[in-house]
């Protein structure tokens, strides 16, 4: 289902059977919402990233029950979710997400969110992932001091156990509800 810009709808249709579609003089219709990004794509174990979802459909009527959802469903958390606009939403990761047993370090989970009160279903679905890692120990910056209001190349070193990864995309993906 596509998303549809602000002020837009779909035009929506329910029958009971597959051939007893009502007439309605008014028409029925619908916003969808979904995810098209999600910013930053990771964040530490310990939690509390303000993460800026973008996408569609974050409407003001259901701005109050808005949430996020990090992992599946026999292991997630859901978070609180504060609607910013009809394209923007913001929430944190979850403090503490448990790495599963023999799990590497760093642990990829699905990401979606819901604004539904009936236990939060359905929430999106698509290729929207959140990285958690663990947060690397800075032994070293070299040099260690700079002039301020100049721009200057720092090379930080992370403590011997604890290391420093690439951040991978949000998934470039929309997921929709």
């Amino acid at each position: 289902m596509d998303l549809v810009n602000e002020g837009d709808d779909l035009p929506a249709s329910v029958a009971l059977n597959s051939y007893s579609w009502p007439k309605r003089v008014t028409p029925l219709t619908y916003i969808p919402y979904g995810i098209t990004g999600v910013s930053p794509s990771s964040g530490p174990y310990a939690g509390y990233t303000e993460i800026l979802v973008s996408g569609k459909g974050f409407t003001s009527e259901i701005a109050e029950n808005a949430k996020c959802t990090f992992g599946i469903e026999s292991n997630s958390v859901v978070v609180d979710a504060e609607v910013l606009d009809y394209t923007k939403l913001m929430c944190k990761s979850p403090p503490d997400f448990k790495l599963p047993t023999g799990a590497d370090e760093f642990l990829s989970v699905p990401f979606g969110i819901a604004f539904n009160k009936e236990e939060f279903q359905p929430w999106t679905e698509g290729t929207n992932r959140f990285r958690f890692y663990t947060q690397p120990r800075i032994s070293q910056a070299n040099p260690d001091e700079v002039t301020i209001g100049k721009m200057a190349e720092i090379f930080v070193s992370a403590d011997e156990g604890t290391k420093f990864f690439e951040p991978v995309p949000s998934g470039g993906g929309s997921s929709q509800n």
